[in-house]
């Protein structure tokens, strides 16, 4: 279902890691897993696109059901970390976990440098946000990195035409015209 609306799909070798990411609440800042953090799981197809989503919890039901959703299972080859959430997915799709030393090909490199990418969007653009803005932030970023190939006005027209042609009965010249003015 969710394929649908994004039209993507993960395959091929699928990095998948989960990240915490603070909201500005005037509370005291904590650390790691346990605190009143943004919950954060995403996946990246090597040289690929991304999905990243706000999650309520990173359980294991949890990062079975976002996997479910994006990851096709019999093509596809799943590196993560040590986190025993994952272990719900071994029967499901060829998982390769990441020890401390990194093996040849088997790191989370490619995730990790997206998180960059969203921490520095949401602290460096965003700011103060609230937790339930955080979905159409995830949802820009993953854009601008599943179109990085594209030039600026090249990723704009794709944007207004998937805008247009998907939710309207607008035509995309009349659209474009009225947006170049």
């Amino acid at each position: 279902m969710l394929e649908e609306l994004t039209g993507i799909s993960l395959k091929g070798i699928v990095e998948a890691d989960e990240t915490y990411a603070r909201i500005y609440t005037g509370e005291e800042r904590n650390r790691g897993r346990g605190s009143n953090k943004l919950k954060i799981l995403g996946a990246v197809e090597r040289q690929g696109n991304v999905m990243a989503r706000r999650m309520a919890d990173v359980s294991g039901d949890a990062i079975k059901r976002f996997m479910e959703a994006y990851l096709e299972f019999e093509n596809s080859v799943l590196i993560t970390d040590k986190w025993r959430g994952y272990n719900v997915l071994d029967e499901l799709v060829e998982h390769y976990v990441m020890e401390e030393e990194k093996e040849e090909g088997k790191t989370t490199s490619v995730i990790e440098g997206f998180w960059a990418i969203v921490k520095r969007s949401l602290y460096g653009i965003y700011h103060h946000y609230q937790w339930y803005n955080a979905d159409l932030y995830l949802a820009e970023i993953c854009f601008r990195y599943n179109n990085r190939k594209y030039e600026d006005e090249d990723t704009i027209d794709y944007f207004m035409k998937r805008c247009v042609f998907k939710h309207s009965n607008i035509a995309y010249h009349t659209m474009k015209d009225a947006w170049m003015m």
